[in-house]
């Protein structure tokens, strides 16, 4: 049913999936040659992420059903191991799909370290070698130490918890959603428009298209569905979205 918890699952996930496929948008789009079409190069990233993670729910649903497995916190390592055991060729299958989710996050590792890589050869005149190392050694050793730490006191909760889900919880409740709304304000509110057309090489375009894209979909519908996804992480958005529609109701 099409609820309020469902919308914000929703929203949340187009964050988390857009996430890596501007990530790598970002890191890679300052490669390309001037006379490359960025429009092109965004809505086919939207298309691929998009249709990736469809195929992915579909699959995990499917796998869910014949199983008798719930989909849980991770339904992608639960559910399709316990799914492809049991297919024919399952053993095939189940390596071929694994080997391309880790393929898919080396690219999205590479993409996330190019941007403090390119920071510290910007800043520090470091050789691209050395950044790459530097970056990639602190990153790992800082994996390794919350690996580690294991179970950990957080002020202000009952027990401890483990170091591990929190960060992934922290990241993915706070941090991300964070930094995609500062993304979006000011690519909505900070820049003018005769930038943004210049930078996508959208050309002189004026009208409804430009209005729905710039001042309706950038300064508004994008900072509104952001900042639902966190004050869901506090629990106060499902309330909100319920008064909302309650006014209309």
């Amino acid at each position: 049913a099409l609820d309020t918890a469902t919308i914000l699952d929703a929203l949340r996930a187009s964050i988390l999936a857009l996430a890596l496929g501007s990530g790598i948008f970002v890191a890679f789009g300052g490669y390309q040659g001037g006379e490359d079409n960025l429009n092109v190069s965004a809505v086919a990233t939207i298309l691929f992420a998009g249709v990736a993670f469809l195929a992915v729910s579909f699959l995990v649903l499917l796998a869910a059903r014949t199983s008798g497995l719930p989909v849980g916190s991770s339904p992608v390592f639960d559910v399709l191991p316990a799914f492809f055991a049991e297919v024919p060729q399952g053993r095939f299958l189940g390596t071929a799909f694994f080997a391309l989710v880790a393929l898919g996050s080396l690219w999205a590792l590479v993409a996330l370290l190019e941007v403090v890589v390119s920071f510290a050869i910007d800043e520090w005149a470091w050789p691209r070698w050395l950044a790459a190392l530097a970056v990639t050694g602190a990153l790992g050793a800082l994996g390794v130490l919350a690996a580690r730490l294991g179970e950990i006191a957080v002020p202000g909760l009952e027990g401890s918890v483990d170091a591990v889900p929190l960060v992934a919880y922290l990241a993915t409740t706070w941090l991300l959603p964070a930094g995609a709304l500062l993304v979006a304000l000011f690519v909505g509110w900070g820049t003018q428009s005769w930038e943004k057309q210049e930078e996508v090489r959208y050309g002189p375009i004026s009208g409804v298209l430009y209005f729905v894209w710039d001042h309706l979909l950038l300064k508004v519908v994008a900072p509104i569905g952001i900042a639902l996804v966190l004050l869901d992480g506090a629990g106060q958005a499902a309330p909100l979205l319920d008064r909302f529609a309650a006014l209309f109701g």
